[in-house]
């Protein structure tokens, strides 16, 4: 059975108790559970699911430093800020060694109360979501690093059984950088072909002639430097699967012998005249509008329909705003094991920062600026000093993708419905249609 999830508060003063307790409860569904004595918290902290927990520094039978250190002792993820009326710097450095969020002195003003504790709430979930997802995720499918929670990328994690166990030619489109690779790599992982060759062919890289002897071989003194035979892509593939990135940059000739090989399964290597048949599933990408480039004559007609059996489309990250915090996590990790590092998490501003950039460069981009805030971070915690520039700039009115009347009209709905609920976040939320999570992010994309 799960655990009540409730915010903790600690205190030996009722007053402050009371005070806290109505204001908190205010703004978030949760629970608020008092205690004035360290073993009266410890009680707590055995039999219930802690979201948040504020603590006096001096308790009647023990201190605070103790009590902090039996609540990271049962979940390390829970956000401790440490109160007291008698504070040192000391003590404040001590308590942030042991793994508090924050050190404040009181009296604490009620604005700084609600801002803290709305936001601590926000991370807390945002980790609890993360963690199941990838859990559920990891249990159901082995998709690799294709990872979110968004609708948009859900919708694609429903289309994978189908997509894998088909041997249909795969159409995926979407923008540079949004994992078209990765989705490749997955319908590849879970399709009977598994533990055949997975083979990539970039089509941007190559010129017309190398491109054809690179998909196709060719043969010894086909041409000016063939000075033995090759083995193309496809022949590489046999039996698995060759992913063709950005196809819609190939030539006329080499669309012609792509669209013999999927109607036939058959091609001859450059300068050869055997015809060599192959067993392989064939997944294409592209960044180009390729109906717009069948209508300018740059594209077959005949091969557009041949590769769009089974289209999908990678939706650009800043469309998938509940993703970033879950990629971020995924590459902190990697990326912290790679540079040898003990880097536990991103501080809030950081997270503010992912959550308000617009990821023009996608999940690449964003694979980026976390592996630079690795390498550059000196403590344990990714701050917002550590970002690139560019992320760390936030612009002020809507962003460039978006429509300025539908922006402003969705924030005067959320400001509406915050103010019929006394700032009551799961309430707003509820009336809203949408998960709390969700809300918080809108919160951030709007300041308010």
């Amino acid at each position: 059975m799960d655990k009540e999830r409730v915010i903790l508060i600690v205190d030996d003063e009722e007053e402050i108790r009371a005070v806290l307790k109505k204001l908190i409860g205010k703004m978030v569904e949760e629970r608020v559970v008092c205690a004035a004595t360290g073993a009266e918290a410890q009680k707590v902290i055995r039999d219930k699911k802690l979201m948040l927990a504020l603590l006096d520094y001096k308790l009647p039978d023990k201190s605070g430093m103790e009590v902090l250190k039996e609540i990271k002792a049962v979940d390390a993820e829970v956000p401790v800020v440490m109160l007291t009326g008698y504070g040192t710097i000391e003590t404040g450095i001590e308590a942030i060694k042991e793994g508090a969020y924050d050190y404040l002195l009181k009296p604490v003003p009620p604005e700084k109360i609600h801002a803290l504790v709305r936001g601590l709430v926000a991370y807390r979930e945002l980790k609890d979501e993360n963690i199941a997802l990838r859990e559920e995720l990891g249990i159901k499918h082995s998709f690799g690093r294709l990872i979110g929670k968004s609708e948009k990328i859900r919708k694609i994690y429903n289309l994978l059984p189908d997509l894998a166990q088909s041997d249909s030619t795969v159409l995926i489109q979407g923008e540079s950088g949004t994992g078209k690779e990765l989705l490749a790599r997955a319908i590849h992982h879970d399709s009977p072909r598994k533990d055949k060759p997975f083979i990539i062919a970039d089509c941007t890289i190559l010129t017309e002639s190398l491109l054809e002897s690179e998909l196709f071989g060719h043969e010894k003194g086909a041409f000016t430097g063939a000075i033995r035979q090759k083995i193309g892509r496809f022949e590489q593939a046999d039996g698995g699967t060759i992913f063709l990135d950005e196809i819609g940059d190939i030539s006329s000739v080499a669309q012609m012998k792509l669209l013999r090989v999927l109607q036939e399964r058959k091609f001859e290597r450059v300068g050869g005249e055997e015809s060599i048949g192959v067993d392989v599933r064939v997944i294409v990408a592209t960044n180009r509008n390729l109906e717009k480039r069948m209508e300018e004559g740059k594209f077959r007609e005949d091969l557009y329909y041949r590769i769009n059996v089974f289209p999908v489309f990678m939706p650009p990250l800043r469309e998938r705003q509940e993703d970033v915090a879950m990629l971020a996590r995924e590459f902190l990790e990697r990326f912290s094991r790679k540079n040898g590092k003990d880097i536990k998490d991103f501080s809030q501003e950081a997270y503010r920062a992912l959550l308000d950039h617009n990821w023009p460069g996608n999940i690449r981009e964003l694979e980026n600026a976390v592996e630079r805030a690795v390498v550059v971070a000196k403590g344990n915690i990714i701050k917002e000093e550590d970002l690139p520039a560019r992320v760390r700039a936030r612009s002020s009115g809507p962003s460039s993708q978006a429509v300025f009347s539908l922006d402003e009209n969705e924030k005067a709905l959320i400001q509406k419905a915050l103010a019929q609920h006394k700032d009551n976040i799961s309430k707003a939320a509820k009336e809203l249609g949408i998960s709390r999570s969700t809300l918080y992010s809108k919160l951030r994309k709007f300041n308010l």
